[in-house]
């Protein structure tokens, strides 16, 4: 009985207005569920609304932009807002520009919606909310510069960590690779030492062993001639003694009236 009624009302209202019944209808549709939360059916419905009229209507489309909104769908919603201000004869043209403003808004684009919030109040300066949201947007946009403003600082604070901690690295790379080099350099030095010492131990071993024959040839001289002497002291008792028994038979044989022979004795 009561979708009778609604049915007999909307026909009165469009034949008393001069208005397409199915336009109407379809407008009523679209309305009714979108206030139950049914937006994908008022999104049809308001469709089908634009396509029975010029496809300009400022009501259908800022409906069907509502609709797309209420879905999060703030890209689509966006371009239904903008065509519905085409309609130059759409009387709710602030709020199709403060709705394309809380669209940018909860896309996070503040400047954007700032802009939009203020095309809303130049279309109508009483319009209240549309003033609250630009300060709002106002406000998130300052929060948004301070904060950003700290993840600058903090990043070039990082920067400056991260390049002091590189230029600290590469310090200790040099003092490490320098700290290393000179260890070579004394491994080399070390190692040069000990060949220098193994031939000074070489050739001082060389010095020795000659000294050592000189020494020994010396020796070997000294005795000899100590030899040479004690056979030359030795020839000459030997001939001493030659020479007294020599006398002794000499003087013997003087006694004895013996002529020595002539010629050398023995």
């Amino acid at each position: 009985m009561k979708k009778n009624f609604i049915f007999l009302a909307l026909m009165q209202f469009s034949f008393c207005f001069g208005l397409n019944f199915q336009d109407v209808y379809h407008n009523y549709l679209g309305k009714r569920a979108y206030e139950k939360g049914n937006f994908s059916q008022a999104k049809e419905k308001f469709s089908q609304l634009i396509v029975g009229t010029d496809k300009k209507d400022g009501r259908a489309n800022f409906n069907l932009g509502d609709s797309y909104y209420k879905e999060k769908d703030y890209d689509k919603a966006i371009a239904q807002y903008n065509i519905s201000l085409l309609d130059k004869d759409f009387v709710s043209r602030s709020f199709a520009q403060q709705n394309i403003g809380n669209s940018y808004f909860k896309q996070g684009d503040l400047e954007k919606a700032k802009k939009a919030y203020i095309e809303a109040i130049k279309e109508d300066p009483n319009n209240y909310q549309a003033r609250l949201n630009l300060e709002i947007a106002q406000k998130a946009q300052q929060e948004q510069r301070k904060q950003q403003g700290k993840e600058g600082s903090q990043d070039n604070q990082d920067k400056q960590d991260g390049e002091k901690k590189e230029n600290k690295e590469q310090n200790q790379q040099k003092n490490k690779d320098k700290k290393s080099s000179q260890e070579d350099e004394q491994k080399q030095k070390q190692s040069q030492e000990e060949k220098n010492q193994k031939k000074q131990d070489k050739d001082d071993k060389k010095q020795d062993v000659g000294k050592k024959d000189k020494q020994d040839d010396k020796k070997e001289n000294k005795a000899q001639k100590r030899e040479a002497i004690k056979k030359k002291m030795a020839d000459k008792k030997i001939d001493k003694i030659l020479e007294k028994e020599k006398m002794l038979r000499l003087k013997k044989s003087k006694q004895e009236g013996e002529v020595p022979a002539s010629g050398k004795y023995w």
